[in-house]
């Protein structure tokens, strides 16, 4: 089977991952916060809703009270809501509506203050024109409705409903102004805390896409510095500097390509060395081993260097670089055996412990995830 040893890394790639991730953390952030305000109008539709159908029939049972009292007259009505609204904790003030020959007007007839802390900007027998948009008043003539909007005055909320209250052969309407204090308070509260987990959200999706760009910056500048060092390095090593060594990194694949760069010019150094004492006639395969090893060709890298150690023109670089070769079709057992050798036959180059090292432990992990 031919190994696959085309690298799929650029750093094009690295900053397409970390862009889709922090996509990813931002589309999850904003859910997040959708789910967070969804709940939050449910809630607050709720407690609404509860509020309605509990006001209106608190409104219900006072006029059916006035009703059955037989009040006279409008200041008799008055005084029984007033008595009756002053028997309830939560009504804070009542207004009497007639209707006037204008749909869209109505006139106070009377204002009934329960809540002497609260205080409505009307004159009794003044015209009041229905809102454009509500007409609450008008709607208030067919039945009994109330307003969502929750009002404030002198730390006192209340919402608004209306009623109809049939007298004579007219028909009122009875604004009861009821507390929501509790209501207020309990949306408040936990408007509070959405906004508090609102803003740890946010915090924590800049954190994380400032880390994920951090990261990613770091990555790409070290992969771009090794990989610029790199090919300037092999350009100085062709023109005959052999004294060059890349620094390793804290990222395992990019140090592993460093520490190959450097024992590879630790071999061509030593190469260069031994050709100066003695004419080799087989240095020419050993340098072809090396570019075989270098494209990947690692079966004829193999066979090449197997060849030259047959013909006792091996030594370490020979047995170091089919460690190498070894190694990465995954024989890890004949790798160990070469790194080995290459470290008898040499014992001055510590890479080749590192090396010898690196396969030991591959060797026991392989072993301990076999079933």
């Amino acid at each position: 089977m031919k190994q696959n040893t085309q690298s799929k890394l650029t750093k094009k790639f690295i900053i397409t991952i970390a862009a889709v991730y922090s996509i990813l953390i931002l589309i999850t952030s904003f859910s997040f916060n959708f789910i967070i305000k969804k709940n939050y109008l449910i809630l607050k539709d709720s407690l609404l809703q509860n509020n309605r159908d509990v006001f209106l029939d608190k409104a219900s049972i006072i006029i059916e009270r006035t009703r059955s009292a037989g009040a006279a007259n409008i200041p008799a009505v008055a005084r029984l809501i007033g008595k009756y609204c002053g028997e309830e904790n939560d009504i804070l003030y009542a207004i009497l509506y007639s209707k006037t020959s204008d749909e869209n007007f109505f006139r106070v007839i009377e204002k009934i203050q329960i809540n002497a802390n609260l205080n409505i900007d009307l004159e009794k027998d003044s015209p009041v024109r229905e809102e454009k948009d509500t007409h609450y008043l008008k709607k208030a003539l067919a039945g009994g409705i109330m307003e969502p909007e929750i009002y404030t005055q002198n730390n006192l909320y209340w919402q608004n409903t209306y009623c109809p209250y049939p007298f004579g052969n007219n028909k009122l309407i009875i604004q009861f102004m009821i507390s929501s204090s509790h209501t207020y308070r309990t949306i408040e509260l936990y408007s509070g805390s959405i906004n508090k987990i609102r803003l740890i959200l946010i915090v924590a999706t800049a954190v994380l896409i400032c880390a994920v760009i951090t990261a990613t910056a770091i990555f790409s500048q070290n992969f771009s510095l090794l990989i610029t060092n790199l090919s300037r390095y092999i350009r100085g090593a062709a023109d005959g500097n052999l004294e060059l060594n890349l620094k390793t990194t804290d990222d395992r694949e990019l140090s592993e390509l460093a520490l190959s760069f450097n024992s590879l010019m630790d071999e061509i150094r030593d190469i260069k060395s031994r050709d100066a004492q003695e004419q080799n006639p087989y240095k020419d395969l050993f340098n072809t081993g090396v570019s075989l090893l270098k494209e990947n060709r690692n079966d004829e890298a193999i066979a090449l260097f197997r060849t030259l150690i047959i013909m006792k023109m091996g030594g370490y670089g020979c047995y170091f670089n089919l460690g190498v070769a070894f190694a990465r079709i995954r024989d890890f057992r004949v790798s160990l055996e070469m790194f080995e050798k290459a470290y008898e036959a040499n014992p001055s180059f510590d890479v080749t412990l590192r090396y010898i090292e690196k396969i030991r432990n591959r060797i026991q992990e392989d072993e301990s995830a076999r079933p």
